[in-house]
């Protein structure tokens, strides 16, 4: 049996469209962002529900104060809306807040081409646009710093690596950068591994051959490769002879330039490898490993003021 309440579900729709659309025509700011578009109000009438949703959507950005508080599903995007063939369209574009990431982005892409050089990138952001050049220098300090930065400068382009140790925070990492950097300007191939996440990455890529292979391959033949932090990774047989030694006796028997920093000197750094993390010692592993760092470089001591606390 059906009844008749006198009230269809067309006629409620109806309602709310025309109270809907009677709203937008009050709303100030809504009507003059249609403005801006060049959207006549009129279209009101047609679209009230479409345009609702994108009313809805102005006032969630409208009173957004940066990307880290963006609610959109998409974030940092925003609703517009356009005319096509008679027929209004939503899209989303890049907000305020996006477009300056964006235009910071190209500008970074544009002011640092060389970056496209590296094959793998952990240089930390503060050392991207690192460069012997700019380096900077302060009053008071240390004569053994400025002599180091002046020999790893003027004796570019290198025959031989180097091996920067020292305390932490004295700038090791930033003057490893400085050297890529400058081959990648030259237009080399660089590989710029953080030793103990690249280890991470080897591990987290074991179900995978082609991404395994990748980070191998990557510093198996890259141009230049920096061997960020050696020492800080956990020594295991599997981290020191079957991967390090061998990607190591590569570049050695290859003649490819290599680049190291660490806080250990070499042969501190022979003394750690000769015992595993579960106390296991390889005293032959150890030395087989530090034969080919002492032949690919040649070891440099970085004194200097820790810049990290500066």
């Amino acid at each position: 049996m059906n009844l008749d309440l006198g009230f269809s579900d067309n006629e409620e729709l109806q309602t709310e469209r025309g109270q809907i659309a009677d709203s937008l025509k009050k709303d100030a700011y809504f009507l003059a962002c249609l403005k801006k578009l060049g959207i006549d109000s009129s279209l009101i009438e047609r679209f009230p529900m479409k345009l609702n949703r994108y009313r809805e959507q102005l006032y969630i950005c409208k009173e957004c104060k940066g990307l880290s508080y963006c609610v959109n599903k998409d974030v940092g995007h925003t609703a517009t809306l356009s005319i096509e063939n008679g027929k209004l369209k939503q899209a989303y574009n890049p907000c305020k807040y996006m477009q300056e990431v964006l235009r910071k982005e190209k500008k970074e892409r544009e002011e640092t081409p060389y970056l496209k050089k590296y094959i793998l990138n952990d240089v930390p952001n503060d050392c991207l646009r690192a460069d012997f050049d700019t380096i900077n220098i302060s009053k008071g300090e240390k004569a053994s710093y400025i002599k180091a930065v002046n020999l790893l400068d003027s004796s570019l382009p290198y025959e031989k690596g180097y091996y920067l140790y020292g305390d932490v925070g004295v700038g090791k990492t930033y003057l490893a950068s400085c050297i890529s950097n400058y081959y990648a300007k030259q237009n080399q191939s660089i590989a710029f591994i953080h030793v103990p996440t690249y280890l991470n990455h080897l591990k987290n890529s074991f179900d995978s051959n082609v991404e395994y292979e990748f980070y191998l391959n990557s510093v198996r033949n890259a141009d230049v490769v920096v061997f960020d932090d050696i020492g800080a990774e956990s020594v295991t047989s599997w981290s020191r002879d079957d991967i390090l030694e061998p990607l190591l006796n590569e570049r050695m028997n290859r003649r490819l330039l290599t680049i190291f920093t660490s806080n250990y000197s070499q042969e501190d750094l022979l003394q750690y490898y000769r015992t595993s993390s579960k106390g296991v010692e390889n005293e032959l592993g150890a030395l087989r490993l530090l034969e080919r760092v002492k032949a690919l470089s040649q070891e440099v001591k970085i004194e200097a003021k820790n810049r990290r606390h500066a």
